[in-house]
């Protein structure tokens, strides 16, 4: 599973956005009757979030470079999370399942809205960010590799990206080659100039 981090965290934001539901509903931080239903609701986020997240394809997305149907997707995941949680603490008080609490109607909603903001927030956090400063560094050889990039388009600028994310690979970017004369004599990024 790719984005180990993502699962760590989201198995602390899960069960914290249901907790924050009941209280958001019952505007106290003592939720009394509904303890249970918080921590069955909580409980079951723990438990299927990862298997939903990780069927739906959450965890094999790489989101420094996510695009529109990434952000879809993570949607949809948190819409299956939430209605198959919710729909089974709902469907279980109803049917008058033993242990089961039924909890407040909104709640669910609620889950959802929080559930959304918390595993969105970051994954769209590190699209934002600018690559990293880090320098190039050399290779175990001792020198820098001059590298030039062919094509200057999209595929070409998150090549550049990606080497100055990876300073261990020692190599340095030194132009493209780019035939489109619109693309030619540009700065890419801070101080690489290209393409040339």
């Amino acid at each position: 599973v790719r984005n180990r981090h993502y699962v760590v965290y989201d198995l602390f934001a899960l069960p914290s956005a249901a907790y924050l539901s009941f209280v958001l509903r019952l505007d106290s931080l003592q939720l009394g009757s509904f303890d249970v239903a918080c921590a069955q609701l909580a409980a079951l986020s723990l438990l299927v979030g990862p298997i939903v997240f990780y069927v739906v394809g959450i965890y094999s997305r790489y989101w420094p470079y996510a695009a529109i149907d990434d952000v879809i997707r993570l949607c949809f995941g948190v819409v299956a999370l939430t209605v198959s949680v919710g729909g089974l603490l709902v469907a279980g008080a109803l049917l008058s399942v033993p242990y089961v609490a039924r909890p407040p109607l909104s709640v669910p909603i609620i889950f959802f809205m929080l559930s959304l903001g918390a595993v969105v927030t970051p994954r769209l956090a590190s699209r934002l960010l600018p690559p990293s400063s880090v320098h190039p560094r050399a290779s175990d050889s001792g020198a820098l590799k001059d590298t030039i990039i062919i094509g200057a388009g999209a595929a070409g600028v998150m090549i550049l990206r990606e080497l100055r994310r990876t300073p261990r690979l020692g190599m340095r970017v030194i132009g493209f080659l780019e035939v489109d004369p619109q693309k030619q004599q540009r700065a890419l990024i801070n101080n690489y100039r290209g393409p040339q």
